[in-house]
């Protein structure tokens, strides 16, 4: 069984280099600066932390339905 799951194992290495190309295929590296990341990140969790905003304390087992869950 460990071999078979070495084989489907891929690295975060691998990971980063697919991405890499990815990126790179469709020219989107202009868009890549540590500025646009960051603040495409602070867009998102902005987005995220709204949903939660207004809700008061959360209990520890917190359960967000299937149609909340769909629209994060």
């Amino acid at each position: 069984m460990e071999g078979s799951e070495e084989k489907n194992s891929v690295s975060l290495e691998d990971l980063k280099l697919k991405m890499a190309d990815f990126a790179k295929e469709r020219d989107w590296d202009q868009f890549h600066s540590p500025r646009n990341l960051l603040l495409a990140l602070v867009g998102e969790v902005g987005e995220l932390s709204e949903i939660f905003q207004w809700k008061g304390r959360c209990q520890e087992d917190y359960q967000v339905g299937r149609k909340k869950r769909s629209n994060i």
